[in-house]
C-alpha cells in the first residue's frame, strides 16, 4: 500500500524496498511479483528469498504445530522503470556474496547518460537489518552494515547508494561512523538536512504526527559514497502519505553532476630521426 501511494504521488524512477514478505513457496511469490511489476512497466530485482518458517499456535495449555507457513519480516528488492533499464546482480563474490546469502540484501545497477563520450552506472543497494536490542542482533546489524560499505567501496569511482531499514540510528552505528569519518561515505539524510537536523522515520504510535521526535526514531536512512553525494540535489522524508510506521525517503539525483571519467587524448610527438643510430 505504501509503495502504491508513493508511486502515485512522487512518481519515483527507482525504488529500494524492504520487508516485502516474499518467499519462493508463497502464492505471492517472487516470480509473481516480478511478473506483476513487469506488467506495470517496472523491472524488479529481488534478493535471495526468505526462508519459510512453520509456526506453532497455542490452543489451551498446549502448543500445536500449524501447517500454515509464514514469513518473518524481510525480503528486499530494487525496482526501476523499464525505460531507464536495470542491470541485475549477476555472479557475486566477496562481501556481495555474503550479503546475498543473508537474504536481507539486494543490489542493482542503473546505466545513465550513455553517449560516445561517457557512460556511467548508478549502484543502488537495499538492506534490511535485523531488529532487537540483544547482543546477537546488534552484532549482526553491524556485520551487515560493514559488508554493505565494503561492497560499495569495491565500486570506487561510481555513485553508490545504500538504502537501509537498519533498525538502528545511523549515529549509533560504529560501522557507519567509521565510514563517515573516512570521508568516503555520507549519511545523506543528515548531510542535506540543514540546521533543523534529519527527520525521524518511524514511530509505533498510530497517532504520530510524522514530525515530533517523542517516541520516534530514525532507523531508515540512505548512505551515499562521495560520487553519489555530488549528484544529490535533495533528500526528503516523505510525510504526506497518511501511512503508519516507517516513512519513505526520497533522494533526488542529477547524474550529470557526477565526476567525469573521460579519456585524455595525447597528441603524438614527431619522431627524432636525427638521434637514431
Amino acid at each position: 500500500k505504501r509503495a502504491k501511494e508513493m508511486l502515485a504521488q512522487k512518481r519515483p524512477r527507482i525504488m529500494a524496498l524492504q520487508e516485502m514478505r516474499l518467499g519462493h513457496k508463497t502464492k505471492g511469490s517472487g516470480a509473481m511479483a516480478i511478473a506483476q511489476a513487469k506488467a506495470r512497466g517496472w523491472i524488479l530485482e529481488m534478493g535471495r528469498p526468505m526462508v519459510m518458517m512453520k509456526i506453532a499456535r497455542k490452543t489451551g495449555q498446549k502448543w500445536k504445530r500449524n501447517e500454515t507457513r509464514t514469513l518473518k519480516q524481510g525480503g528486499v528488492a530494487i525496482m526501476a522503470r523499464k525505460e531507464i533499464g536495470l542491470i541485475r546482480m549477476g555472479r557475486l563474490s566477496g562481501p556481495a556474496r555474503m550479503l546475498y546469502e543473508s537474504r536481507r540484501w539486494a543490489r542493482a545497477a542503473i546505466p545513465y547518460n550513455l553517449s560516445r563520450r561517457r557512460d556511467g552506472l548508478l549502484h543502488v543497494a537495499s538492506l534490511y537489518c535485523p531488529a532487537g536490542s540483544g547482543a546477537e542482533a546488534r552484532s549482526r546489524r553491524e556485520w551487515l552494515l560493514e559488508l554493505s560499505i565494503q561492497d560499495g567501496n569495491e565500486k570506487k569511482g561510481q555513485p553508490f547508494l545504500i538504502c537501509a531499514d537498519g533498525n538502528v540510528d545511523p549515529d549509533k552505528s560504529q560501522a557507519i561512523r567509521e565510514a563517515i569519518e573516512s570521508g568516503e561515505w555520507f549519511d545523506l539524510g543528515r548531510t542535506f538536512a540543514g540546521q533543523e537536523g534529519p527527520s525521524p522515520t518511524f514511530n509505533a504510535d498510530e497517532n504520530w504526527d510524522r514530525c515530533d521526535w517523542e517516541g520516534a526514531t530514525r532507523p531508515d536512512f540512505v548512505l551515499g559514497n562521495r560520487e553519489a553525494k555530488v549528484a544529490v540535489q535533495e533528500v526528503e522524508t516523505v510525510k504526506g502519505l497518511g501511512t503508519k510506521g516507517h516513512l519513505p525517503i526520497r533522494v533526488l539525483l542529477k547524474l550529470g553532476n557526477t565526476k567525469r571519467q573521460e579519456k585524455q587524448i595525447e597528441v603524438p610527438r614527431p619522431y627524432d630521426w636525427e638521434n637514431v643510430w
